[in-house]
């Protein structure tokens, strides 16, 4: 039986290079003397089967052609339809909801395919109404055709052989997407469906299906199943849709039954040809392809060499078929597993691994090569596909575990198209178990439940990959790999390790098999972006959640992986938003969730949460103080000596020092370091928040961290975490705001007290920044992802989460950087310290005082940096120095002082919970706006930074009450930078925030052209509208 395999004709109107095509094939086929039986087109026969008469023309340009020129009767050339061939435009809007929230199991699936009057059954079929018609006029209804909603059976007898070939409406849910984009994955067919089918045609010498899509494009749930019943009960298949072929063959022999994915399409411009299938005459399980590819310049097709698939049969093909059955119940099993992966609320119903994982940054490089920063990540399909073997060199918590079980289940999943047989284990725990009885073929043979014949068979076979995680090249279980490879050096790997200096540059020893290293770098914004919009898709306030997400893993120097965003985002569905926007709350959560709070609370231990919680502060005062040359990190004896102390002060804790120890080590707050028995804190982070907490139990030690200037400084984050704790210590706050007084006031003391009047002094060129706003255009809203994108170029995320020392800053050298430190100090304290009643006159002032301690920063800088660059010039002996370049640029940059300040100022005093305290100072000073603008400008935008949308209205009032050129033209500069990056996806406030631009660009200059400004922004709208991507 000779079959020619076509697909994809895609047919809109007659073209020079489809009749070439078609005649190239017609020619070669008639060279090679090659008598076929049967055409199978696989979908997609028209660009758009909107229109019946598309079919028709189509019909006349290929079908009859090839019936005729090749000596083939029509009812011999067979289709199935694809997902051009239907007409999008004809099914009501609400079915895809009600596909995607109601069709959600093959059960509901075969309720509604039954239901051959439900309503929305019957839209579903209207897409393909056209096909249907047209198909009926090729293949009369008949004894030999059978036609029905969804399928059609075709009866054929070739060489005393019956034939039974079913043409399966794998597109019967495309039109459900109305752009015709999201296809894979998101198909569906009925198993009644094929239980049809399977009574219809009934008893023949050859089952076959024709369907466009390959299987894989159906839902998950609903694609085991179909591809269960079709390789159990059909002999071959064959699909078109995908154009290109990938490096791993289509024709999927092992699993008992011929899969034929077409190589090419006669549409595509890269893969044009088709397909030869030759099924031996004698021996019917021997089949051979040939690969017809048409080559442009020449104008004909290139045969390529013919390739013999044996596909199994009889008993052969019950045991394929069993296996593969064995295959796919491991999906199910090691889903679940993998759910237990991750960090999430138990609660949330979003729990399925598949559905959240992101793939992780990986590169050939490190972090650590000069190279990697410009080096492109590597594609997880290229690991997952690929017949190469790796080692994977990754921090703590990186995701190495999560990557290695999503290429387990990727490969389960895809077995059918792939044949990769993966088996994951941790090295570290088959290394407990190593003894001389120890076998990993038994271990196989167990986990696949297969005969030793079986395993061996796979052994041999380069279909075995192992997954391997927490490998120790130093370990027995290392040496026992090494003997393995060796054994069976067909057996591919992928195996995950801990980075550290020496497995960089360590060749491990690994049979004789070759291996490519590849690192995980740090996350980049747009993977955390990618990864939080799957888990907070019904969140409305999403981008601020994202936003303050990277801001926590900056400030508190995270590790930027997934396990840390997995923890901020558990932290924050847990909590209220309030009380995910405070640094202390956070990381007070966060030490909750490491220590197994709720745990603990459960379980009868002999220690409590808060016991724990005091033996971690001691020991963060301990290794502070006396440990500082091995960075803060002691040996296990040592820490456990120092643990031992703390029991034996209280003797209320029933356990060891021992026990505590490796319990502090088993829920990773404290971590072993890779030079040998040394203990340290896991994360930086970590380490500040238990000196904060010591400072509350020991106020000798917090003061004399407050009295040494120099460690003061050095406490920022600390000293910010214990005002968290203690939110109502009136001291503490009038101790920091006295030492801050002390420090600055001297320093701003020759600026005028009038600020508006020493911004008019400082400010210099502003004709400059003046045509800038006036040119400037935003055209709309960037999405988070691309917001990530331009972040990730202009500002790398760059964080060292490892304890490190925390230097001592020289109080002495008086500079914008010593300046920002004491007032951002003075400004997080007092944000935090929102429990203390009454001393309403006290916090006015310091409120008062950050406000302008942040502006003459403003002034300072401007001042700092003129300083500078007139030392510069000057020891390059240039004497014009007013008129020079650099001066010029200065003088420029100064413009933004006003901008900078006020974004400074939210960085240390934008929180909620100081909304009702601005309001009232803008109220006061609205009282007498013209001689207070730069201080109103700076709170009304505070405000708007705090909450846009809330406070939008106060734009009205800076526009109101702001005459100062320079501050007008700041308001332009934040007013474009929230149309940009602050709008997010509501249209009334990009809508309200593109007005307020054209009104503040009109008050630039009373007497601007309104009209021209209009067209202007019409024209804005309407190439947002053409060209959306544009910015």
């Amino acid at each position: 039986m000779n079959i020619l395999h076509i697909t994809d004709f895609h047919f809109s109107k007659e073209t020079s290079l489809q009749v070439n095509v078609i005649n190239a094939i017609i020619n070669t086929i008639s060279e090679l003397e090659k008598s076929i039986d049967f055409v199978f087109f696989t979908g997609d026969l028209v660009q758009t089967g909107a229109n019946i008469d598309s079919f028709r023309k189509a019909k006349t340009c290929l079908l009859d052609t090839i019936s005729k020129k090749l000596n083939i009767p029509l009812e011999n050339i067979l289709l199935c339809p694809g997902n051009h061939d239907i007409d999008r435009a004809v099914i009501h809007s609400a079915a895809k909801i009600f596909f995607d929230t109601e069709i959600n199991t093959n059960t509901k699936l075969n309720a509604l395919y039954n239901n051959k009057r439900d309503s929305m059954y019957i839209d579903s079929l209207k897409p393909s109404l056209n096909y249907n018609q047209f198909l009926k006029e090729l293949h009369p209804e008949g004894e030999f055709n059978l036609h029905k909603d969804l399928y059609s059976i075709h009866f054929r007898d070739v060489e005393g052989k019956k034939v039974g070939i079913a043409c399966l409406n794998s597109a019967w849910i495309c039109a459900l997407d109305k752009q015709g984009r999201e296809d894979k994955g998101n198909l569906l067919i009925p198993i009644d469906l094929l239980n049809d089918i399977k009574k219809s045609i009934g008893s023949v010498d050859k089952k076959i299906i024709l369907i466009h899509h390959p299987l894989y494009f159906l839902k998950e749930f609903n694609f085991y199943e179909i591809e269960n019943v079709i390789h159990s009960d059909f002999d071959l298949m064959f699909s078109g849709h995908v154009h290109k072929i990938s490096s791993v063959s289509r024709h999927s022999g092992t699993n008992g039954i011929f899969e034929h994915v077409a190589k090419a399409s006669l549409s595509s411009k890269e893969n044009l040809g088709c397909s030869l299938i030759e099924i031996d005459k004698v021996e019917e399980n021997k089949i051979y392809v040939n690969e017809l590819t048409y080559i442009e310049d020449d104008n004909k097709c290139h045969c390529g060499e013919s390739v013999a698939h044996t596909i199994p049969c009889g008993i052969e093909k019950s045991k394929a078929i069993a296996f593969r059955k064995k295959i796919f119940d491991k999906i199910n099993i090691e889903k679940e597993n993998a759910n237990n992966l991750l960090l999430i609320n138990e609660k949330e119903n979003n729990n399925d691994f598949l559905l959240l994982y992101n793939n992780p940054v990986l590169k050939k490089e490190s972090d650590k090569s000069l190279e990697s920063k410009n080096s492109p990540a590597i594609k997880f399909e290229d690991i997952s596909n690929t017949k190469n073997n790796y080692v994977i060199l990754g921090k703590d918590k990186c995701g190495k575990t999560s990557l290695l079980k999503r290429i387990q289940l990727e490969c389960l999943i895809n077995f059918s198209k792939n044949e990769k047989i993966p088996f994951l284990f941790d090295a570290k725990e088959f290394e407990k178990k190593l003894d001389d009885t120890f076998q990993l073929e038994l271990i196989l043979r167990n986990y696949f439940e297969v005969t030793k014949n079986k395993i061996e068979g796979i052994l041999d076979s380069d279909n075995l990959v192992l997954l391997i995680d927490n490998y120790s090249p130093k370990s027995s279980m290392a040496d026992y790999l090494n003997n393995f490879f060796f054994k069976y050096p067909k057996v591919k790997f992928i195996i995950c390790t801990e980075y550290n200096l020496l497995n960089s540059v360590e060749i491990f020893q690994l049979g004789d098999l070759g291996y490519d290293k590849l690192y995980f770098h740090d996350l980049r914004r747009q993977e955390i972006i990618s990864y939080t919009d799957r888990r907070l898709q019904n969140i409305q306030n999403k981008e601020e959640v994202q936003d303050k997400i990277i801001q926590l893993c900056k400030q508190l120097e995270l590790p930027l992986n997934y396990w840390t965003i997995s923890l901020l985002l558990l932290i924050h569905e847990k909590s209220s938003d309030n009380y995910f926007k405070n640094l202390f709350s956070v990381l007070d959560v966060c030490i909750d969730e490491i220590l197994g709070k709720k745990r603990l609370l459960m379980s009868r231990s002999r220690i409590s949460f808060e016991q724990i919680k005091t033996i971690c502060g001691e020991l963060s005062k301990h290794l502070f103080l006396y440990h500082e040359l091995a960075i803060y990190s002691a040996s296990s004896e040592d820490i456990i000596k120092i643990i031992d102390r703390i029991v034996v002060e209280n003797d209320r804790i029933s356990t060891s020092g021992k026990d505590i120890f490796n319990y502090l080590v088993e829920c990773g707050i404290l971590k072993e370091k890779e030079d040998g028995d040394l203990y340290v804190f896991r994360l930086n982070g970590f380490f500040e928040y238990f000196l904060a907490l010591q400072m509350t139990k020991d106020l000798v030690f917090r003061n004399d961290i407050i009295n040494d200037e120099a460690k003061y400084l050095a406490f920022k984050n600390q000293l910010e975490i214990y005002s968290g704790f203690r939110r109502d210590d009136l001291d503490f706050l009038s101790t920091i705001y006295q030492k801050s007084k002390i420090k600055l006031d001297p320093i701003f003391i020759n600026y005028n007290s009038d600020l508006d009047q020493e911004l008019l002094i400082k400010i210099k060129e502003p004709q400059i920044i003046e045509d800038i706003c006036r040119k400037i255009s935003i055209q709309r809203t960037l999405s988070s992802y691309e917001k990530a994108q331009l972040e990730d170029i202009t500002s790398e995320l760059t964080i060292n989460s490892d304890v490190h020392l925390i230097n001592n800053i020289n109080p002495d050298n008086i500079n914008s950087e010593l300046i920002d430190r004491y007032l951002s100090i003075l400004a997080r304290v007092f944000r935090n310290s929102d429990e203390i009643s009454g001393n309403k006159e006290l916090k006015i002032e310091i409120f008062n005082s950050i406000i302008d301690y942040y502006c003459d920063l403003g002034f300072y800088i401007i001042e700092e940096y003129s300083n500078i660059t007139k030392t510069e010039l000057m020891r390059e002996e240039l004497y014009d120095i007013d008129n020079s370049v650099e001066f010029s640029l200065l003088k420029f940059i100064s413009n933004f002082s006003p901008f900078i300040a006020q974004t400074w100022l939210f960085d240390g005093l934008g929180h909620f919970n100081l909304e009702r305290m601005i309001k009232n100072e803008i109220a006061k000073l609205e009282l007498n706006a013209i001689n207070n603008q730069y201080r109103l400008f700076v709170l009304y935008f505070l405000l708007l930074d705090i909450d846009l949308h809330s406070n939008k209205g106060y734009i009205d009032m800076a526009l109101k009450n702001i005459k100062i050129p320079i501050l007008r033209y700041a308001i332009i500069l934040k007013l474009n930078y929230y149309l940009a990056f602050k709008a997010g996806k509501n249209k009334s406030i990009q809508q309200y925030i593109a007005n307020k631009i054209q009104e503040a660009k009109l008050k630039l200059d009373e007497k601007s052209d309104i009209g021209e400004i209009q067209k202007n922004l019409q024209a804005k709208k309407t190439l947002s509208i053409q060209n959306p991507n544009k910015l």
